[in-house]
């Protein structure tokens, strides 16, 4: 297992993590788009953070992020049956 702040440092970033309606997205897609919403998430100050997607790939930069500047996730239930 990779602590997330040295995952954040590797070089991989070629490396398909998600695709979907929106296209590929890389390694490095990822790290920039975790690293641009943890600044926005930092500068908000708050500590619990609801998170709510519909996009699995938003929702995973949404989470990191969210770990990232030491904040908590608050999940909302989800829509599925049961």
């Amino acid at each position: 297992m990779i602590p997330l702040s040295r995952w954040f440092e590797a070089e991989e970033g070629a490396r398909r993590v998600a695709f979907g309606r929106e296209g590929e997205r890389s390694a490095a897609d990822l790290r920039r788009d975790v690293t641009a919403l943890a600044a926005q998430v930092a500068a908000a100050k708050g500590r619990d953070l609801l998170l709510h997607c519909d996009d699995a790939y938003a929702f995973a930069v949404g989470l990191l992020a969210t770990a990232q500047v030491g904040a908590r996730a608050v999940l909302p239930p989800s829509r599925q049956p049961g």
